[in-house]
């Protein structure tokens, strides 16, 4: 039910206590309902915000902050609906984080308490996708912008080759 008007009604003719409001809706990539939201019943009558992910997988729109503590960050990932006051607080409670190493949106979120954290790329050589060496460089330079790097338990660098595994390819993955 991604109808913010049904929703509304909902809340306005039966849950008239109702104080904390959490969703998430996984619909197909195409459907962009996200300005549904946007309007003063959700942020500034009850302090809802509403966000959306596309990945290469969903399309995901929740409330913030993103109650779940696992995230990852595909290439593909894009946040959309984030604001400068929001982002600190989005997901707050990722704990566990995986980031492949060619997401370019990277610095759009802001993770403050991740315990564990992923650092992956797959290689697919049939296809010519490589890391070039400035890519990685300006990713591990923003490392520390987008996690706290302080709450790391765990840290785990992996590149996973689409078809001939080689140890002189690893360093693909290194910074």
């Amino acid at each position: 039910m991604t109808d913010d008007k049904r929703w509304q009604n909902l809340i306005q003719s039966s849950l008239h206590h109702l104080k904390i409001f959490k969703f998430q809706f996984i619909v197909s990539a195409k459907q962009l309902i996200l300005d549904q939201f946007q309007n003063d019943f959700w942020s500034k009558d009850h302090h809802w915000d509403v966000i959306c992910v596309v990945d290469s997988t969903y399309t995901r729109f929740f409330t913030i902050p993103y109650q779940y503590n696992k995230f990852e960050l595909d290439p593909e990932t894009k946040l959309f609906g984030i604001t400068l006051i929001n982002k600190l607080k989005v997901f707050r409670y990722v704990t566990e984080l995986s980031i492949d190493i060619l997401n370019e949106n990277f610095h759009d979120y802001y993770f403050e308490n991740v315990k564990s954290l992923k650092i992956y790329k797959i290689l697919d050589y049939s296809k010519k996708i490589y890391i070039h060496h400035k890519q990685k460089e300006k990713f591990f330079e923003s490392l520390p912008v987008i996690v706290n790097l302080s709450n790391l338990k765990h840290l785990d660098i992996t590149c996973i080759h689409g078809r001939r595994t080689s140890k002189q390819r690893v360093s693909n993955c290194m910074p």
